[in-house]
């Protein structure tokens, strides 16, 4: 029952519960990003959060809901402001998913061929050491870990800001607008701006179920887990085994320390084994080589050879008589026939 009921939570909550939050936020955003986040200017500009939501779900959802969710977010757009016709509908989900190869989740296939290329890097010698400098480890791919997903939401909201701005700039420009380092400075403003909105993701990702939950709540949770920050006492009442053994269990063990170590020897047990070997022949021959014993041996052995002559004798003498008696019976046969033919012959006369 229990894993019935976790199926059917875990079908529930990735079918249906999570592209109701997800069509929940996008409205959410799109509501802020109109009717809120005017009255936020800095310098003139105004932050993109439905840019930073495209990252948000690029990096924690993957790269089919970073393009379903710029699509959505191009279609509201397009649809409110026609200044620019099918501008949003195609901007919003190229630049989703030019950046979703960079910034989202590697393949399983990408990052098996990735630990190989490392592997041989490492067997050619061509990996350098790791640098000094903590910051630049931040920002360094590891084996084949992916980063850390916030910085990684941060990199991609900038970035799509920037190549937004840019594109807007390239538009301004065609249209024969000239451009100023006031135009810049709006694009290097408005880009820091989103990547500060990116704040944003540590509600969303735990409104989307991004974080484990640290208390078990119900039976076949998958996220259920134990507190991170146990105490050594609830450690070892946890623990199967106790982290120090009872009295009883170590008075075998301080007998064997005081007493020391037997050692063994295998070659002294050889020769132990061979001395041994030699005594037991020697004591066979011994006792084969004594005269009273050989005497009664010789003795048996005169009887057994008597009696058996003995029965020979009998025996020839028995196949004599039978011969004897087999040549009378065959003599005696053939005289009651000679009697009987003349007989026969006599009364013929």
């Amino acid at each position: 029952m229990p894993k019935a009921y976790a199926r059917k939570k875990s079908f529930f909550h990735l079918n249906l519960l999570r592209p109701l939050k997800l069509l929940f936020l996008l409205l959410l955003f799109y509501l802020l990003q109109t009717s809120v986040m005017p009255y936020f200017r800095v310098g003139g500009v105004i932050g993109n959060l439905n840019l930073v939501l495209i990252a948000i779900f690029t990096v924690s959802l993957g790269k089919k809901y970073a393009f379903v969710s710029s699509a959505i977010i191009g279609i509201i757009m397009e649809s409110m402001e026609r200044n620019m016709p099918s501008f949003y509908i195609i901007i919003y989900p190229t630049l989703a998913l030019i950046f979703a190869q960079l910034f989202s989740d590697m393949s399983e296939i990408k990052r098996e061929m990735r630990r190989i290329q490392l592997k041989s890097a490492e067997q050619n010698k061509e990996i350098k050491a790791k640098g000094k400098h903590k910051i630049m480890r931040l920002f360094r791919r590891s084996s084949a870990d992916d980063i850390n997903p916030h910085i990684r939401i941060f990199l991609n909201a900038m970035s799509l800001q920037a190549a937004y701005e840019i594109v807007m700039i390239i538009i301004v420009a065609l249209n024969g607008v000239y451009l100023t380092w006031h135009h810049i400075s709006n694009v290097i403003l408005a880009t820091l701006y989103t990547g500060a909105l990116t704040v944003t993701m540590f509600p969303v990702r735990y409104f989307i179920g991004m974080y484990p939950k640290k208390e078990v709540k119900e039976v076949g949770d998958d996220y259920e887990q134990y507190e991170e920050s146990l105490s050594a006492e609830a450690l070892q009442q946890i623990a199967v085994i106790p982290e120090m053994p009872e009295a009883d269990a170590l008075v075998g063990f301080e007998m064997r320390r005081e007493s020391g170590v037997e050692k063994i020897e295998l070659s002294n047990n050889s020769n132990n084994v061979a001395e041994e070997s030699a005594d037991e022949q020697q004591d066979t021959g011994d006792n084969h080589t004594d005269p009273e014993e050989n005497a009664e041996t010789k003795e048996n052995t005169e009887q057994k050879e008597n009696t058996e002559s003995e029965n020979n004798v009998k025996a020839a003498d028995e196949h004599e008589e039978n011969k004897e008696q087999s040549l009378q019976t065959d003599a005696d046969k053939a005289n009651t026939e000679q009697a009987l033919k003349k007989e026969d012959a006599n009364n013929a006369d």
